[in-house]
């Protein structure tokens, strides 16, 4: 049988976790970042052998809590910005490649919201992880503002 191999996300280091937090909130050229961090929480309920630690789970969910919530502030997340986003994409050859980008950006970002959304319940639910994280994790959902 063939050795384990392990994902890119067992190998992160906290100060790494830390840095892609960081260029997420700071710039969109860093947007694949979310998608990082998001494995890392779903694979906190994946299996018990290869789990992340708490500090790392935690550093991810603050750094994916504060990039979400500061979309909701600054207006560029919420289902109706999804919804006009999906309903552009379908709308094809209209000449309209920048539009097209931007909607592909936002219906992104939407489903990568809802994936945090499902990391949370997950973590919440889940019978291996401590039930103190789970606590945190309860009271980090994020709230539109």
């Amino acid at each position: 049988m063939a050795p384990k191999k392990k994902s890119h996300n067992a190998l992160l280091s906290l100060e790494s976790i830390q840095r892609l937090g960081e260029e997420l909130r700071g710039s969109k050229a860093h947007i694949n970042n979310a998608a990082i961090l998001l494995s890392l929480l779903l694979k906190a309920t994946d299996d018990e052998e290869d789990s992340v630690s708490t500090q790392s789970l935690l550093q991810a969910l603050i750094s994916l809590q504060t990039f979400f919530v500061s979309l909701f502030g600054k207006g560029e997340l919420s289902l109706e910005i999804y919804e006009e986003a999906k309903k552009r994409l379908r709308e094809e050859g209209d000449g309209k490649e920048k539009d097209q980008a931007q909607a592909i950006y936002q219906t992104w970002i939407w489903e990568k919201y809802n994936e945090l959304i499902d990391a949370l319940l997950r973590i919440i639910i889940s019978p291996s992880l401590d039930s103190s994280l789970q606590v945190c994790f309860f009271f980090s959902f994020p709230q539109p503002t």
